[in-house]
């Protein structure tokens, strides 16, 4: 044994400080290599750097030089570290320009076009946004086209268009705006929108010039959201476009900007244009600039015999305030019942009709209260009414009860239940059960004949002279329990 141990050592040690020196000559290999990448990096590095002295002519040569010296593995490595440099931004445009010389830009529109893996393609996406040449803008957006791609690579390629920041893409993402898809229409106007001023030159262009209903309709939405820019005249400009979405656009437009401007010829569509669509937009637009000149035109607008437009004119004079009540007022006396539902609708909003409930309370302004609350009651508009059944002042609550006796509300049925069971005071009850027995509901007919027996003979009297305005059919129902009032002591209860 001790012979065989002799024998295997020398060898074993051998091999062992042959395994230790091959090792050794890996690493330095790789200290090599490392050496050697890390010395190559320097020297990409060194002229990439050129780029900051460089005009814009002199990049070709410089990514001529990139190709023949380095590897693209290389050229890109540097170029990527130096381009995500925080005080690069300056700069951003060469750093395009060379990405685009070397080639790189349409490799990575290619691989977003026809990489099998979506994941390489959303990253080929990705990098076009950080890389900014505006010769990406176009597939980008026919990546966001394509029905058959990924919702995720469609979504990376709308946040790289929107990186994509040189004046260069603003063109082609205009152009793109002509498309009859409308799927990208909002995604591409939300990008133009970020380069601000430098595109309202171009913008004004298109709605003068452009033959594409789509494209003028899109630049006059984006001149809305520029905030800060004299984009006033050319959107009036735009009213008197062929294209009523054309119009309606650019009014829109006017109203976001509240540009006061826009008033007269806004005045003017809404009571002559054509398109009912025009006149909507020009009464919502005319009600967020708020403008007292457009008060008149309004109100004559409350004319208008379709439905939508009227309710547009009376939303904007809603938004002026309380100096346009008055005309919601005399509106209640329009011929149209829709006006008058608008009308009413809109005092209720504004809180006019609960001042009204306070005012039927002084005896001076009661009878006037009174009369224009039985107006808005008559429309259908009654919900602040029957909230303020349980007003604490007992002759309120008698006067609603007047009004909701006079017509009818159905809505008012289980509140004035409650009343006629509990209300403490017996005028309040009997306008209560007046009020039940012009609804009709036969849930009433139990309380109402409760009533007749429990209440003092003038309380029967009146409910009794109510009766005649029930449905045949229920005071056919209830005539068993009236034949025994023909004996009645109260002559008045007899007849």
């Amino acid at each position: 044994m001790l012979e065989i141990l002799k024998w295997i050592i020398p060898y074993l040690g051998a091999a062992i400080g042959a395994l230790i020196l091959v090792v050794l000559l890996r690493e330095a290999w790789r200290s090599l290599q490392r050496f050697r990448t890390k010395a190559q990096e320097n020297r990409c590095l060194a002229l990439i750097k050129r780029v900051h002295h460089s005009t814009y002519e002199e990049l070709a040569a410089v990514a001529l030089e990139l190709k023949k010296s380095f590897s693209m593995a290389t050229v890109t490595a540097v170029l990527d570290q130096m381009a995500r440099a925080p005080d690069q931004t300056n700069e951003k445009r060469k750093f395009a320009n060379l990405y685009e010389s070397l080639g790189l830009t349409e490799e990575q529109c290619k691989k977003m076009k026809e990489s099998a893996s979506w994941p390489d393609r959303a990253a080929a996406a990705e990098q076009l946004g950080f890389i900014g040449h505006p010769s990406a803008v176009l597939p980008l957006i026919a990546t966001l086209r394509d029905r058959q791609e990924e919702r995720e690579v469609k979504s990376v390629a709308m946040k790289s268009l929107g990186k994509i920041r040189d004046a260069r893409a603003i063109s082609p993402l205009i152009e793109a705006l002509g498309s009859p898809d409308p799927s990208t229409g909002q995604p591409l106007a939300d990008v133009l929108v970020q380069f601000g001023a430098e595109t309202l030159t171009p913008l004004t262009d298109v709605i003068k010039t452009s033959t594409q209903e789509p494209q003028r309709v899109w630049a006059a939405r984006i001149l809305g959201r520029l905030t800060g820019l004299e984009a006033g005249p050319i959107l009036i400009h735009a009213l008197s476009d062929h294209s009523e979405k054309v119009r309606e656009a650019a009014i829109t437009s006017l109203g976001q900007m509240q540009d006061r401007r826009g008033v007269r010829p806004l005045n003017e569509l809404l009571l002559r244009d054509p398109s009912s669509l025009v006149r909507e937009a020009a009464a919502e637009a005319l009600g967020r600039i708020g403008d007292e000149k457009a008060i008149e035109f309004l109100k004559r607008a409350l004319g208008d015999m379709e439905y939508p437009a009227r309710v547009k004119a009376m939303e904007a004079l809603e938004a002026m305030g309380a100096k346009v009540l008055p005309i919601f007022i005399e509106t209640l006396k329009s011929p149209d019942p829709g006006a008058r539902a608008q009308a009413a609708s809109a005092l209720e909003r504004s809180g006019f009709v609960e001042r009204a409930i306070v005012e039927l309370k002084d005896p001076k302004k009661s009878g006037e209260a009174f009369q224009l609350l039985l107006h808005i009651a008559e429309t259908g508009v009654g919900e602040t009414i029957i909230r303020h059944l349980n007003h604490p002042d007992f002759l309120v609550r008698v006067k609603l009860c007047e009004i909701l006796r006079e017509i009818g509300h159905p809505r008012a049925l289980e509140p004035l239940l409650e009343i006629t069971q509990n209300d403490p005071e017996w005028p309040v009850r009997l306008r209560a059960l007046e009020a039940l027995v012009a609804i009709g509901d036969e849930k009433a007919l139990p309380v109402i004949l409760k009533s007749l027996k429990k209440e003092d003979e003038e309380t029967r009297a009146t409910i009794l002279g109510a009766l005649p305005k029930l449905p045949q059919r229920q005071l056919s129902q209830i005539l068993p329990d009236i034949t025994p009032f023909f004996h009645d002591s109260n002559l008045q209860v007899r007849l």
